[in-house]
């Protein structure tokens, strides 16, 4: 969605807080979130943003430590799935969900070195690009989730990478127009969509769950509260 679309009111209220509020379980449940702009967002605790220098190899080290939890918590669900000889979900044995948020998806990008140097040799672009498509492909058996916020819908260079692309689940578009639209979905299921004047938190959203696969309007709530300060509080 442009800027001052919605998207991050709409990702703090609908997915952050109601996950933040269930607490932590006992498998590493955590919620990391990433502020490349160092915004509003990064006002709130534990949100991590560059460094002074423009540094974001502290970021690469949370989405790291990110995918070791979800490897680890697969293999817990494994351990239960032959113990109980059959298949188990992730939250039947108690887990919650971890989320990974990545605000202006394209801006963080940007600060990846493109190449690694000697002296750090896992910390370049191509690192992150390959954490996320661990976590995007494979995470959401282990009940680890990535949430992507982009102000440009593309694919491809400078855009999203077209297995990350793929693997995304749930696509929404605050305040949607067509030629923005077609880098999420087919013109296929663009062709019952109308434009209108669409106000922030009103969006065009669909969910590959059997139910909600075709593409529809909804309206994120205004909030009558302040969205940081719940974050920040619940952090």
């Amino acid at each position: 969605g442009r800027s001052r679309s919605g998207k991050t009111t709409a990702i703090i209220s609908v997915f952050l807080l109601p996950i933040l509020k269930q607490g932590r379980d006992d498998y590493g449940s955590k919620v990391v979130i990433v502020d490349p702009k160092s915004a509003e967002l990064s006002l709130c605790p534990r949100v991590l943003s560059p460094a002074p220098n423009g540094s974001v190899e502290h970021i690469l080290d949370a989405i790291r430590d990110f995918n070791r939890v979800r490897v680890e918590r697969q293999r817990i669900i494994n351990e239960f799935c032959k113990s109980k000889g059959k298949a188990v979900k992730w939250f039947d044995i108690g887990m919650k969900p971890c989320i990974l948020f990545l605000d202006e998806f394209v801006s963080i990008q940007d600060m990846f070195p493109k190449k690694a140097s000697k002296e750090k040799p896992d910390y370049s672009l191509v690192d992150f690009q390959g954490l996320l498509r661990q976590i995007a492909t494979q995470g959401a058996s282990a009940g680890c989730f990535l949430v992507l916020s982009t102000a440009e819908a593309s694919v491809g260079t400078g855009g999203l990478e077209t297995a990350v692309n793929n693997a995304c689940g749930i696509r929404i578009l605050l305040k949607p127009s067509l030629d923005e639209a077609r880098y999420l979905w087919s013109r296929e299921v663009l062709e019952v969509m109308r434009e209108r004047q669409y106000s922030a938190g009103d969006a065009w959203f669909s969910a590959d769950d059997g139910i909600n696969n075709s593409v529809r309007f909804v309206k994120f709530p205004r909030l009558e509260f302040g969205e940081y300060e719940a974050l920040s509080e619940l952090l």
